[in-house]
Order: C-alpha cells, then sequence, then structure tokens
C-alpha cells in the first residue's frame, strides 16, 4: 500500500490525476516559500481508496446530470399536464352545459343564494313551440315542480303563461287545461310551426297575464301596457322574438290582406323574428335552440329544395337568388322589402284618400282595422332580422357556423 500525503490546505487537483493513470497522488502543499512542511500537517491516505473517491465523484457528477436532464423533462411534462387540465376543463365545462349535473351540497348553501339560484332557473331563456296541435312544456314548470321553495320563487315572479285547449265541451266550446305554462316574453322565443296560410298564433291557446290574472273576458283595464289581455288573451300584445319557418313565409303581393307574415310583426310589435331554414322535423323535439346556418345559402337551398311541397315555398324561391350571397346581405334584402312595403302602403293609402272612395278615419276606425289593406302602418318600426338554423342543445356545440361570428346588432 502506498500512502499519499494530503494536507488540508492543499489544492488537489483529483480528477486530472485520475485521468492521467496516477496511482497516488503526489500533493504540495501551497503554503509560501521558505516555510518548512510539518509532517503532522499531512494525511495519509491509500492509493485504492483515493481512487475509489475519485471515481465516487465521477459516478456523482454523471447522476447530477442526470437528474438535471430528469427535471428538464419533468418540467416539460408539467407544462403539458397543465395545458391538457386546461382543455380537460374546457370539456368538463362543455359537459356541464349539457347534461344533467347534481349538486348534492346544494341544501346547504344559505336560503338566499339557493333563491337566486332558483329565480335564474326560472327566468332562463327558452323556446316555446307553438301550433294548432297544442304546445311545448314550458320548462319552468320543471323548476317549480323541484321543492315549494323553488315553486314560492317562481309563483313570486308572477310569470305570464298560456293554457291550451286539449278538449271541446258538449256545447261545441273548448275546454283549455289547467296546466300554466309560464313564460317570460322578454327573453323567450315563440316557434309558430302551423300549416296554415296565415302564420298567426293559435286561437287554442289562450294567454293569461301573470300579473293581474285577466284573459279575454275581462279586456278593459290591462294592468300594464304590455298585458296580455290587451289582445283579449287570444294572442300576446308584445312579443321580443318570434321564429318562423322561412318555408311559411308569405310576401304582402300574395296575401288577401296584403301584408303577408309582415302581419304578425306588426300586430304583436315583434323585436326580433327569427326565419328558420335547414333542419326539417325538430318542431317538437325537445331543448331546441337556434344558431346561426351551418352551411351557406345555396347550400341550404338545395339542401330544403329535396322535399318538393318546400320547394315551392315562397321562402325557398328567395333562396335560390342566394347564390354568392352571405346570411347577411339576405337578412338586409328582408329589411329593405319589409321599408319598401311600408313605402308602398303609404302610397296606396294617398291614392286611396284622394279618389274620395274611403277616407283615413273611415280606415283607421273601422272595428276590424288591423285586417283593412288600408292600414296605417308608416309608425311600424320592421322588426330585426335574423336566418337560423334549428338544432338540439345537446349537439349545438358540435358545429360551428361557416360564417365568421356576426357583430354585435
Amino acid at each position: 500500500m502506498v500512502p499519499v500525503f494530503l494536507n488540508p490546505a492543499t489544492t488537489v487537483q483529483l480528477e486530472s490525476q485520475l485521468d492521467e493513470g496516477t496511482s497516488s497522488a503526489a500533493v504540495s502543499s501551497s503554503q509560501p516559500s521558505g516555510r518548512s512542511t510539518n509532517v503532522q500537517d499531512h494525511v495519509s491516505v491509500p492509493a485504492n481508496i483515493l481512487n475509489s473517491l475519485l471515481t465516487s465523484v465521477k459516478h456523482l457528477k454523471a447522476s447530477v446530470d442526470t437528474l438535471q436532464q430528469s427535471v428538464s423533462k419533468l418540467q416539460t411534462d408539467n407544462k403539458g399536464l397543465q395545458e391538457e387540465l386546461q382543455s380537460t376543463k374546457a370539456d368538463l365545462m362543455i359537459f356541464r352545459e349539457n347534461s344533467g349535473v347534481k349538486f348534492p351540497r346544494f341544501s346547504k348553501l344559505p336560503a338566499e343564494i339557493r333563491r337566486i339560484i332558483w329565480r335564474f332557473a326560472c327566468t332562463a331563456p327558452q323556446v316555446h313551440n307553438l301550433s294548432k296541435h297544442g304546445g311545448s312544456r314550458s320548462y319552468v314548470n320543471l323548476v317549480m315542480n323541484t321543492c315549494t321553495e323553488a315553486k314560492a320563487v317562481g309563483l313570486a315572479l308572477k310569470l305570464d303563461y298560456f293554457l291550451v285547449s286539449y278538449q271541446i265541451g258538449y256545447t261545441g266550446s273548448e275546454i283549455f287545461g289547467t296546466i300554466k305554462n309560464y313564460v317570460n316574453l322578454d327573453v323567450d322565443t315563440i316557434w309558430l310551426t302551423q300549416n296554415d296560410t296565415f302564420m298567426l298564433f293559435p286561437e287554442d291557446i289562450q294567454w293569461i297575464c301573470g300579473k293581474c290574472r285577466i284573459n279575454g273576458s275581462r279586456r278593459s283595464d290591462p294592468c300594464y301596457v304590455g298585458c296580455l289581455s290587451a289582445l283579449g288573451g287570444m294572442a300576446p300584445n308584445s312579443v321580443r322574438r318570434v321564429a318562423i319557418d322561412f318555408t311559411k313565409w308569405v310576401d304582402p303581393e300574395d296575401d288577401v290582406d296584403e301584408m303577408g307574415t309582415w302581419h304578425i310583426c306588426q300586430r304583436h310589435g315583434i323585436k326580433e323574428l327569427l326565419l328558420v331554414v335547414g333542419r326539417i322535423g325538430l318542431e317538437w323535439e325537445k331543448d331546441i335552440s337556434f344558431v346561426s346556418p351551418t352551411q351557406d345559402p345555396w347550400l341550404t337551398y338545395l339542401y330544403m329544395t329535396e322535399d318538393l311541397k318546400v320547394a315551392e315555398s315562397k321562402g325557398c324561391q328567395i333562396l335560390s337568388g342566394g347564390r354568392n350571397r352571405t346570411w347577411q346581405e339576405l337578412e338586409a334584402t328582408m329589411v329593405q322589402k319589409a321599408e319598401e312595403f311600408k313605402v308602398q302602403r303609404a302610397k296606396d293609402r294617398e291614392e286611396a284618400f284622394s279618389s274620395g272612395d274611403v277616407s283615413a278615419e273611415e280606415v283607421d276606425r273601422f272595428p276590424w282595422r288591423e285586417w283593412s289593406p288600408l292600414r296605417d302602418v308608416s309608425q311600424w318600426k320592421p322588426p330585426c332580422i335574423r336566418f337560423v338554423e334549428a338544432m338540439k342543445d345537446t349537439h349545438k356545440w358540435t358545429l360551428a357556423p361557416v360564417e365568421k361570428p356576426r357583430a354585435a346588432r
């Protein structure tokens, strides 16, 4: 065994000596010149232990490098996992929005927060499908049937509602049902799907004001301007949003009262008119919502005209001119049609009054003046018009419109 002397104050080049194959390390003291080296300051280390120590140091450095690489890899993996987590959270939000999610701790929330949630659920926008065959069930009813607390909150809102006639009495009169289908006409959409020539609100549905409970039997004293009793309970006096199938569209010149589909817009003060195109046969599906058309006007026209009866409709004839046009351009065309109709109606009134056959007072005082082909529409403001496609809520997030999102109106 060859001893190796190490001075604690000595700078030892261990790695270089190991690389040079030295079996023992000759170490010189870094003390100032002229000073003698004391033997007691040196430590005797066997050469094999020194070699083992140097080898361990080298292995340690390799292990440190490996650990550093592992840390870098973990950081990269962690970043990828965070991105995947964000994507999973987004998918989870979509899943929650499109499926029934239970919240077992809801009953432990403060009563004030629970009432806010119930109120929000009772006033959420929904689509009401109405036709001469009946009407769809309101989702507010489902919320109010959850518990007594939810029912109390719903009743306190005093929402309007409609009753559907399901049978005819012995005298031939209609017997309306007792189920109150609650509506919020400020945010809800009324989808009229009946197949009659006149696109009107169904006569077998009775509308009742939720604030004064006045129906058709007491229409002389409405509680406010938008009270449902203003039209005798036969239809709402003011509706913000109505949807109709574009295949049911009627131009003024094709209608007996020379107003066509514009009649329902003017009579009920509609602010937004949704023209439904594309898919057919979803009228009685549940969880319906309206989205931007998934195809351009021309492809939509080709799809809809597969049904020969639909192909003959006025709406499809309008779509047939939509080659190389966008939905926004067609919407602008429909609004322009409404403005042109107002101008033409003013000219017709002026010609009729100038001839002396009828006077403005006679037309405006006529009991059924709303059906008069000369009634005044100068104060009528045409609604905002949008082309939409009906889709089930469970599928609407899987399809995106072909056009860019529309700017807010």
